[in-house]
């Protein structure tokens, strides 16, 4: 029976990996994607044009906390950011560490800051306001494709990976942040997911090192099944390990837990070369 647990677990990764390989769908690297928090009103003539309060598709808008412009789309009656924030808030990363990313791709941020870091105005778009938008653009089978940027996708089995840009949206290619070494595409993050589900299995215990063992062992068990080499949680490390867990529980912030199980998996390696 356990066998046959961890099979299922192994083949829900490996069956979200492939699918996250093959989804033309752009919202599920699109999260930085800003939605207007209101239909934009007639405009003031003695406003500048560039306010969030008269706003217009195809336009610009300007951060006032940094002063960086970004283009904006009107798509059915919604406006949206046609560019990713660059915001530099407080725990925010470049793919590949490198600011230069950032002008193109925008800033990489975790959940609690995103939930805060869009400019007044505007706001992370919810699942329905998604639906409006992918409803008007042709539905799920073409969204993809009318909604992507014409370059800087890659191609998959041969088919051409750019999309149509019909709208102005220019949605580019992404990924999410490895704690390692982020950068675009990156197979890091299948041992962030690792990561991850140890943290998860060992919330759902009222300890903080409750389930600790049995966490550790699924860790590693997904790690094999992805051929990562296994993370050890070293003896004399325990005290900050509990105490990595018990930050990440505490603020609702699985960072704290992540930087430090990714420094435990380079110390794995270091003592393994060795």
């Amino acid at each position: 029976m356990i066998s046959e647990f961890f099979k299922a677990i192994g083949e829900a990764f490996a069956s979200n990996r492939e699918e996250s390989r093959k989804a033309d769908d752009f919202f599920e690297q699109s999260l930085k994607k800003a939605s207007h928090d209101r239909p934009p009103p007639q405009p003031n003539p003695k406003k500048p044009a560039n306010s969030w309060l008269h706003l217009r598709g195809g336009e610009t808008y300007t951060d006032p906390r940094d002063g960086q412009t970004y283009r904006t789309v009107k798509i059915g009656d919604q406006v949206w950011m046609a560019e990713n924030l660059n915001y530099e808030a407080k725990g925010s990363r470049c793919y590949g560490n490198d600011p230069a990313n950032a002008k193109k791709y925008g800033r990489l941020y975790n959940r609690k800051t995103a939930m805060k870091v869009c400019p007044p105005g505007w706001h992370l778009p919810s699942d329905k306001e998604w639906d409006v938008l992918i409803e008007f653009v042709g539905g799920k089978e073409v969204a993809g494709k009318n909604l992507k940027s014409k370059s800087g996708w890659n191609n998959y089995e041969g088919i051409n990976g750019n999309g149509k840009d019909t709208y102005g949206f220019s949605a580019l290619p992404g990924g999410k942040s490895g704690n390692l070494s982020p950068s675009l595409g990156a197979d890091l993050d299948w041992l962030d997911e690792t990561f991850n589900v140890h943290l998860d299995l060992v919330t759902i215990h009222p300890w903080a090192d409750g389930n600790g063992r049995v966490a550790r062992l699924i860790m590693n068990f997904l790690q094999f099944y992805f051929k990562i080499v296994p993370t050890k949680v070293f003896l004399e490390d325990r005290a900050e390990y509990i105490a990595s867990l018990r930050e990440s529980q505490d603020t609702n912030d699985n960072s704290y837990f992540l930087k430090f199980i990714a420094l435990e998996h380079l110390k794995t390696l270091e003592k393994d070369i060795s």
